[in-house]
């Protein structure tokens, strides 16, 4: 599967940005192997939690169908939101990919986790992945109620994207 050029911009971030805090060697390497590739956006065994329910939605999206990842505490109460976008610099990662974390702040911040599926790029340019993470966020506060939380208690948070 070719991939599109990276712009000469992008490109010099990415082969200077290597300060032992975002480390982005390899990259390459990774997305032209269909089967590292894979590994990014799915982790083979994802972590449990008792404490919290975990079920996918589907709403419509600005590019069609999108999935929501929703981890709710096992509570009656009316929670929080924390709409949360999974790291990956919008190419690559899956809510699964970062479920621990997802699980623990719907756990520890007694709130509920709505983690996008955004689309991906290179195959889906910006600002695709923006748009589906402001469609979730709508979505989550026009929806609330239906999963017991409180549409003036959002906040949204990510990992690196």
């Amino acid at each position: 599967m070719p991939y599109p050029a990276v712009d000469p911009e992008i490109q010099h971030l990415l082969d200077t940005a290597d300060t032992g805090v975002f480390p982005v060697y390899g990259l390459d390497d990774v997305l032209a192997d269909p089967q590292r590739y894979a590994l990014l956006r799915d982790l083979p065994e994802t972590p449990t939690d008792e404490r919290v329910k975990v079920e996918d939605r589907y709403i419509p999206g600005p590019g069609g169908q999108l999935r929501l990842r929703l981890y709710r505490p096992v509570t009656d109460a009316i929670l929080p939101v924390i709409l949360y976008l999974h790291g990956g610099a919008y190419t690559y990662g899956s809510p699964e990919a970062e479920e621990g974390r997802s699980l623990q702040y719907a756990a520890e911040a007694e709130a509920v986790v709505v983690s996008v599926d955004y689309r991906l790029a290179p195959e889906h340019p910006f600002p695709a992945a923006t748009d589906d993470a402001y469609a979730a966020l709508e979505w989550a506060a026009e929806h609330a109620a239906e999963i017991g939380a409180d549409p003036q208690r959002i906040a949204v948070a990510g990992g690196r994207a």
